[in-house]
């Protein structure tokens, strides 16, 4: 309720949360009820205060895919529970997040999270970068937003650390361009 109040003092239409672990395939039907039943509390508060609930799909949790997105979203049955779809997110699973996976699911989804990466580096850890330089390929997803009037947010996520030759403010201004950019040509 005090996120709800601050929330609707400063007009603020979204409130992220998320169903937590553990992983959809290894999840128990309890732990699905009991994710979905909170869900579905917190959704019925923030209506009464014209807010949605915003779930990010996120590797390791009950909606690490679409697949499990949408179980979850129809065990939760409410119109105010909307999705980020994080691309990176879904490509750590690793699952399909192309634009048939988008199909499924985007009449739900109202954020979509843009960053890019190259994969695992040799010690298995995730290797980012610029928007552009990775493996992720945005462009069909753009195409598909666009063909769908998209009305959402495209939020710049980069992981990519500064250096000595890319300021924090540099990094934002490439993403932002990137972003710009695809959109356009998409």
């Amino acid at each position: 309720m005090k996120y709800l109040n601050i929330a609707r003092r400063l007009c603020i239409p979204y409130i992220r949360l998320n169903p937590g672990r553990p992983e959809p395939e290894k999840a128990t039907v309890e732990q699905w009820q009991r994710a979905s039943s909170w869900i579905s509390k917190a959704a019925d508060r923030a209506h009464a205060y014209n807010i949605s609930i915003v779930l990010e799909m996120h590797e390791g949790s009950l909606i690490a895919t679409v697949e499990s997105t949408l179980k979850f979203l129809n065990m939760v049955d409410r119109d105010n529970v909307v999705v980020n779809y994080d691309v990176g997110n879904i490509f750590h699973v690793p699952a399909n997040y192309g634009v048939e996976a988008l199909r499924l699911i985007e009449d739900r989804v109202k954020f979509i999270h843009v960053r890019d990466e190259m994969g695992r580096g040799a010690n298995g850890q995730w290797v980012y970068t610029l928007l552009g330089d990775g493996v992720l390929d945005y462009k069909p997803l753009f195409k598909r937003l666009k063909e769908r009037d998209f009305q959402g947010y495209l939020s710049a996520e980069c992981h990519a650390e500064p250096s000595p030759t890319m300021s924090s403010a540099m990094i934002a201004a490439h993403e932002y361009h990137a972003i710009k950019s695809l959109w356009e040509k998409s």
